[in-house]
């Protein structure tokens, strides 16, 4: 359940709570709160690292991203619509988003927002200006199935082992490095199929950690199982809604 960028929380319960207590604080301060409570039983989307997620962001506005962070997008954009009074019902608010997805008015914005922070719009356009890794290599499945449960600290933490993310608070991080996934839960896999993408500075020592931390994310069994839901719960002043 996501709290902030990079961070969940493994307890329903403890979500739930956290998220009454940020909604009636909003409250208190005379604001109009909403609060999702979103499934990691894996990661959203496909991309885990900076440059990769960028990418993934514009393929996203540009109507083209992963049905799960689509999803996502839709409901968090329906709920601002509402709360804005753009739109009065939640099938309009999701009208008007997957309208704009489709569009790309949200590039354009995004492209903006670009610019007058100083970077180059034209990534929208050509991603492949962003950072781009010395090498890539595929992580194969070393078992056939299907997918049943992806650890999503796992796989972050092997991002971060490749380079993508900070060991220490003054470490650095290498822009280009990140994770492509292959596979999610639901997916039927053959050993030797790759389950992901090493985007990498091509240094073997970090590669060989990173591989054996990533591989003990997935869980590959005989049977499908069930796909997670992406969301759990709709909470506001008003109370609890599951969904």
């Amino acid at each position: 359940v996501k709290t902030g960028q990079g961070a969940f929380m493994q307890k329903y319960a403890d979500a739930l709570e956290l998220a009454k207590t940020m909604v009636k604080i909003g409250e208190d301060a005379g604001r109009r709160m909403v609060a999702l409570i979103t499934a990691m039983q894996q990661p959203l989307g496909y991309a885990i690292g900076n440059a990769i997620e960028i990418k993934e962001a514009i393929d996203t506005l540009g109507g083209k991203g992963p049905p799960d962070l689509v999803e996502l997008v839709t409901e968090l954009g329906g709920e601002m619509l509402l709360m804005s009074g753009i739109a009065s019902t939640k099938e309009a608010a999701k009208s008007i988003i997957a309208i704009n997805l489709v569009n790309r008015k949200g590039l354009v914005k995004l492209a903006e927002l670009i610019a007058a922070q100083g970077g180059n719009r034209a990534v929208i356009d050509n991603p492949s200006l962003l950072p781009q890794p010395g090498m890539k290599l595929e992580i194969a499945s070393e078992t056939t199935g299907y997918v049943t449960a992806i650890d999503a600290l796992e796989v972050g933490l092997a991002s971060r082992i490749l380079g993508a993310g900070r060991t220490t608070t003054d470490g650095a991080i290498d822009l280009s490095i990140g994770i492509y996934l292959n596979k999610k839960i639901g997916d039927n896999v053959k050993t030797g199929e790759p389950l992901a993408v090493f985007l990498s500075d091509g240094d073997n020592e970090k590669i060989n950690a990173a591989k054996g931390q990533f591989l003990k994310a997935y869980t590959i069994c005989p049977d499908r199982g069930k796909r997670p839901k992406l969301l759990h719960a709709r909470i506001t002043g008003a109370g609890v809604e599951e969904l």
